[in-house]
């Protein structure tokens, strides 16, 4: 009996230090599995909300530069934006009275046949709103106020642009990266954004995306981007987001 409770005690021993040491594995197993769970769900969520920032288009703009900060260095005024504002105007009330006066030419007696009167009216309208279209496309690059920004310390350039929309409503369009403004072939237009951008490889990192240009209504909101994405060699592609101005008529003589 006296030996037979030594081997009790130590049986029972053994049994407790099992039964710890499995608690306490599966404790550890549990914690690190929540720990692990924790970690996947904070990553997803991090990368939703990355794409998300991307499809919407949410990118903070290369220069983060307050206009307190930044120096006008060049004040360029468009000698005939007046005239292209006034002919605008023109073309757009012409076409909005057209549009008005054809139902009223339908209501009043006349010795035109039906198949005539539909022929002349669609005639006048097409007229008009081709002629509108003229001008808007025209026109809508012409520069009426160009400002050229320059932070001292960094030497960071901004030209900020203005030019109307088809209503008139200013439009002003701020190019970041201003090696990304080049010549155009496009009538009526002396500049635009490049589509591809060249850099020195070692000044851009593969893959990230920047600003090259914005473009704000008349109320300072960003109803555009133009981006780049940076590849091999210093290659950058750029792509639009939204509404953006990407041509634009300067009198360059007048820049000097």
């Amino acid at each position: 009996m006296s030996r037979s409770l030594p081997t009790f005690a130590r049986s029972c021993d053994t049994l407790l230090h099992r039964n710890l040491l499995t608690t306490g594995t599966r404790s550890c197993f549990r914690i690190a599995l929540a720990s692990r769970q924790q970690h996947r769900s904070f990553t997803s969520t991090n990368l939703r909300r990355q794409k998300t920032a991307e499809e919407t288009g949410t990118l903070t703009p290369p220069s983060e530069l307050s206009h307190d900060k930044l120096e006008e260095v060049l004040t360029y005024r468009g000698p005939l934006a007046a005239t292209m504002r006034r002919l605008k105007y023109v073309t757009m009330s012409t076409l909005t009275l057209t549009s008005a006066a054809i139902p009223i030419m339908f209501l009043t007696q006349s010795s035109l046949s039906p198949l005539a009167l539909v022929s002349l009216t669609g005639t006048v309208l097409a007229t008009s709103g081709i002629s509108t279209g003229l001008v808007a496309w025209g026109c809508g690059p012409y520069v009426s106020r160009l400002r050229k920004l320059r932070e001292p310390e960094a030497g960071t350039e901004v030209v900020e642009m203005s030019t109307w929309s088809v209503f008139l409503r200013e439009r002003t369009t701020k190019v970041y990266m201003t090696d990304a403004l080049v010549k155009t072939e496009r009538p009526l237009a002396t500049w635009m954004l490049a589509p591809y951008i060249q850099r020195p490889p070692e000044s851009v990192v593969i893959g990230t995306e920047q600003v090259v240009a914005e473009t704000l209504n008349d109320k300072g909101e960003v109803i555009g981007r133009w981006l780049v994405v940076w590849g091999e060699e210093g290659m950058g592609v750029c792509r639009e987001v939204g509404k953006v101005i990407r041509h634009f008529y300067v009198h360059e003589e007048l820049l000097h």
